[in-house]
């Protein structure tokens, strides 16, 4: 369909060249013994139409009438090409609006595959207080996805519904959790905090808890834990108490707390929140650095800063 029209009539007239050879014959007015006649039958199917048996014969001299004969046969060569260029159509037609509708199934059924979280009428009350209201979310596999909104909006709580940390039966006591929630199967979550939860033990053994309590065993567990902390800029620190370090490198250690369980989903609740400049660009490098080294990372934070 996206050849040049020249080409295109250069192809019917192809097509039809029987009834082309008829009108070149009956321009013949006169032979000396006898004159060349044709007889074509236009056949028509599924294929279109076209010029089907063709009987040359001869007939007696006669005396021809050329301008009758060139419009004759140029009106049924017309009549052949228009009918051939509907059906034409319609088989473009039908093939468009096959392909139409098994596209659209085919990209329902990529956009089903690909939604990772799937909220619709998400409500949530502390008591009389309303923190969310009416949400209707769709994140999808490999998003990243902000948060912007000042405190007290509701950002913590969207991020604990996502996270599992808030539902209808934990809301049983201090409040009321109603609407759909739908998680893909095989999400493996991780969630940052504004302050890290260390056990007072040292830094390796917190990391090392994270991946063990996953079933690995110790030892493989430790290895890990320690490719993290080097990741992370913490494998000289590793053997020092967790709530000795700094809040930027306790936050960094969380990261590879979270690192180490392989997740595919990464939650972020504000951990940036009440840094120095410095340990702000360390732990938003890591955010960058993970979200870089995996595509299919989801990633979700919480911010109520817009710089």
């Amino acid at each position: 369909m996206g050849a040049p029209r020249l080409f295109r009539a250069l192809l019917h007239v192809w097509d039809e060249r029987i009834a082309v050879l008829m009108v070149l014959i009956a321009a013949f007015r006169t032979c000396h013994c006898y004159e060349v006649g044709a007889t074509v039958m236009v056949v028509g199917g599924n294929d279109g139409f076209h010029p089907g048996d063709d009987n040359i014969h001869c007939i007696r001299n006669q005396q021809g009438d050329l301008p009758l004969a060139l419009g004759l046969g140029l009106i049924l060569m017309a009549v052949v090409m228009f009918l051939n260029a509907i059906l034409a159509g319609l088989r473009w037609l039908s093939s468009q609006a096959r392909w139409a509708v098994m596209n659209a199934a085919s990209l329902a059924t990529r956009h089903a595959q690909k939604v990772q979280f799937n909220l619709q009428g998400i409500n949530v009350h502390f008591g009389a207080q309303q923190a969310l209201h009416n949400i209707d979310l769709q994140i999808a596999k490999g998003d990243r996805l902000a948060l912007i909104g000042a405190n007290g909006s509701g950002k913590s709580t969207l991020l604990r519904v996502l996270h599992g940390l808030i539902t209808s039966k934990s809301m049983k006591a201090t409040g009321q959790l109603t609407g759909l929630i739908e998680t893909m199967p095989g999400t493996r979550q991780a969630m940052l905090f504004q302050r890290p939860h260390m056990l007072r033990m040292s830094v390796l053994t917190n990391v090392t808890l994270a991946t063990w309590l996953h079933g690995q065993s110790w030892r493989t567990a430790k290895q890990q834990a320690m490719i993290e902390l080097k990741r992370v800029g913490l494998h000289d620190l590793s053997h020092r108490q967790a709530s000795t370090l700094s809040h930027g490198q306790q936050q960094r250690m969380a990261f590879a707390r979270a690192a180490v369980t392989q997740p595919n989903v990464l939650v972020l609740d504000e951990p940036t929140a009440s840094m120095d400049p410095r340990s702000k660009r360390e732990v938003e490098g890591l955010m960058q650095d993970f979200a870089d080294q995996d595509s299919g990372l989801t990633l979700i934070f919480a911010s109520h800063n817009l710089g």
